[in-house]
């Protein structure tokens, strides 16, 4: 259960939905203060070593041809995005509700206790990210991080998808700190250096809980078939929310194939 969950709810009203979320400018909190973080939760390592190793950024810092189109149409039609209150924010609206307080214990579990927030900016960690391929003998490809030799970005290893075959994305993540709003994945996929697909696909928004696993099931595809869609592909993921923090970056470069060999 996410906070889209409520946004979502017809049930509720549109005042109070918004005096439950409300608004601050939190983008300056977002670059700072990674080295002092105290986080609630376990994670594989130091929080600046996640975002080193994710390549988390703010949209900012990316080069200008990497920037999402969703971002470029906002800032274009001259957009003003809304950022979101903090979890401790969050905590101190409606006190007199008490069935919208169990609600928000029930999404934030340990940090519905003020004494185990931190303030500090969002954490996406990323615990694995796979290919579904139903059809494929070996099962689903999961993708494995190397540096890459452009600096600052990493990349996956190479793999092979058949032709006219079903696949579909996994993703698997835990969220510290803050809540994360409005999750998205961002891609840009090119053949002979030719853009042939570019896109974005809303994962959701997510409540900073250690000890919850969050596993999204993205859309499914099929990969194209004939002589002109075999061949070699390399892609770019972004995976970017609502306050414009890059929390994972990498590129990644595949082969579609008459057979998964």
């Amino acid at each position: 259960m996410t906070f889209d969950d409520l946004i979502d709810d017809p049930k509720k009203e549109e005042e109070k939905t918004e005096a439950f979320l409300g608004y601050i400018d939190s983008e300056d909190k977002s670059q700072g203060g990674a080295g002092e973080e105290k986080l609630s939760g376990p994670l594989t390592a130091a929080p600046q070593a996640i975002r080193a190793r994710q390549q988390s950024c703010m949209i900012k810092d990316l080069d200008p041809d990497e920037v999402p189109e969703f971002w470029k149409e906002l800032e274009a039609g001259g957009g003003q995005r809304k950022p979101k209150l903090t979890t401790k924010e969050i905590l101190k609206k409606d006190t007199e509700d008490e069935a919208l307080q169990r609600y928000k214990r029930a999404l934030l579990g340990d940090l519905a206790d003020e004494s185990k927030f931190t303030g500090e900016p969002p954490l996406v960690e990323f615990l694995k990210i796979e290919i579904l391929c139903p059809e494929r003998p070996d099962g689903p490809i999961r993708l494995e991080f190397s540096d890459s030799k452009k600096a600052g970005v990493y990349k996956t290893q190479e793999y092979v998808l058949k032709q006219k075959s079903s696949i579909q994305m996994r993703v698997t993540f835990k969220v510290y700190n803050d809540i994360v709003q409005g999750l998205k994945l961002c891609t840009v996929v090119k053949k002979t250096g030719f853009v042939v697909e570019k896109g974005d696909e809303v994962l959701g928004t997510f409540a900073p809980v250690p000890s919850r696993e969050y596993v999204i099931d993205l859309q499914p595809d099929e990969t194209p078939g004939g002589f002109m869609a075999r061949g070699q592909y390399t892609g770019k993921a972004l995976f970017i929310d609502n306050d414009g923090i890059v929390h994972h970056q990498f590129d990644y470069k595949f082969n579609i194939k008459k057979t998964w060999d």
